[in-house]
Order: structure tokens, then C-alpha cells, then sequence
């Protein structure tokens, strides 16, 4: 399976669950109507392949998802699984 994701106007792959896997801990905050991308596909694929990820889905959320500078401050200072 092979997806793309945008960000900062450059897409990015992902071309294998081998590789969404093999990401570092990330935080993935997506927005239910984002119109960029598929944002329940991605949550989906973050939960099932990348067990590193903490996916925090909004579902009436757009693109822009302003107010969550405290969800990222805390996940940037906890000790990270490795």
C-alpha cells in the first residue's frame, strides 16, 4: 500500500507498512474534514502500522487545527519509547 502526504506544500511517500513502521514517535493531529488528505485513512494507518504514533483525531477539525500548543508541548517533553 502506498500513500502520499502533503506538508509544507511538498509531498512526502510512505510506500510500505514496512516503512510507516519504521518512523520515529510522532504526534499526528488531523483534522476530520481536512480536504488535503485522507485524514481517517491516515489516523487508520498510523494506529494499525506505526506503534510510536499517538494520533489525536478531531473530526469537525479542517486543515489548520489551531489550540493545541499544550498537546504538542507535552508529547515534545515525554520520555519517548524507543
Amino acid at each position: 500500500m502506498s500513500g502520499i502526504y502533503k506538508s509544507a506544500g511538498a509531498a512526502q511517500r510512505v510506500e510500505t507498512h514496512a516503512a510507516v513502521r519504521s518512523l520515529p514517535p510522532l504526534l499526528a493531529i488531523v483534522g476530520g474534514r481536512d480536504v488535503m488528505l485522507d485524514s481517517a485513512e491516515t489516523r487508520d494507518r498510523l494506529e494499525r502500522f506505526a506503534p510510536r504514533a499517538k494520533v489525536l483525531f478531531l473530526p469537525d477539525a479542517y486543515h489548520v487545527i489551531p489550540g493545541h500548543t499544550d498537546v504538542i508541548h507535552d508529547f515534545l517533553r515525554a520520555p519517548q519509547p524507543v
